[in-house]
């Protein structure tokens, strides 16, 4: 490895030592490895996860969960829409996730957390 490709890569290198997963960009799309080479003329990152929640700890009125750009994560009886800088849905039907031990954030942007509970 290159010191530029050090020094472009470092943060996510020491999270690769640190055990977690990277992804590096090929194309348009992003594909894992267990072997980054880290290069600079290639983007890394760690692999982004999903937020997860054990639903059976959530009552059955709310179906979707989401985390806002604050950080703040709820749940939802319907499906949120997504605008330029928040989660828009009905208040009544909503409540936080704040306090339910199971709940888990993920390393995915907040535009990115949407989940909607597994049918079953």
């Amino acid at each position: 490895m290159t010191r530029e490709g050090f020094l472009k890569h470092k943060d996510v290198l020491n999270a690769w030592l640190n055990g977690a997963d990277i992804e590096y960009k090929k194309t348009d799309c992003w594909d894992t490895t267990n072997n980054p080479r880290w290069r600079s003329d290639i983007e890394y990152r760690i692999k982004e996860t999903p937020d997860t929640i054990d639903w059976s700890h959530v009552h059955p009125d709310y179906n979707w969960m989401a985390r806002g750009p604050n950080g703040a994560t709820f749940f939802s009886e319907i499906q949120p829409a997504l605008e330029a800088v928040n989660w828009v849905v009905h208040i009544n039907g909503s409540t936080s996730a704040k306090g339910v031990a199971s709940y888990k954030r993920g390393t995915c942007d907040w535009k990115d957390s949407l989940v909607e509970r597994p049918k079953v």
